[in-house]
């Protein structure tokens, strides 16, 4: 599910937006949520229309650079978690899934849709960071 707390997480995620996928085309979704192929797949994205204020007049404004915000999807963050090279069957990923709920519980209470939980995972167990529903901060400089 793309909530709006989902595309603000995405798009403040620095270190997940560097992974984004090249674009070959694009199609509307709704909105603006747009699905965008590359070679091999497919990916959605945000895309946020930048006003230039041309300063000339009230009202004097254009359309400047087009800001895709890639939102991976579940699999996609899943992919990003899961050490590739782990002798760990995927039934013991899950298990260390939930252990880190678990006992991270009271935060993790936070995300109201399975990819913002997801992403909040990937963000805290690679990234060492985490939401304070507004930006991402390393775990250990919040006051």
């Amino acid at each position: 599910m793309i909530t709006d707390n989902y595309i603000k997480m995405c798009e403040q995620a620095e270190e997940i937006q560097k992974l984004m996928p090249y674009i070959l085309t694009s199609t509307h979704l709704k909105g603006n949520i747009f699905i965008c192929t590359d070679k091999y797949s497919a990916n959605f994205f945000y895309r946020m229309e930048t006003l230039i204020d041309t300063g000339d007049e009230v009202g004097s404004s254009i359309y400047g650079a087009t800001k895709n915000i890639w939102l991976p999807t579940q699999e996609q963050l899943q992919e990003m978690w899961w050490d590739k090279d782990s002798a760990l069957h995927p039934k013991d990923m899950f298990r260390r899934f939930s252990l880190t709920l678990d006992i991270n519980e009271d935060y993790f209470y936070l995300f109201l849709s399975p990819n913002e939980l997801w992403l909040a995972v990937v963000m805290k167990e690679k990234y060492h960071k985490i939401w304070t529903g507004e930006k991402w901060v390393e775990i250990g400089s919040q006051p």
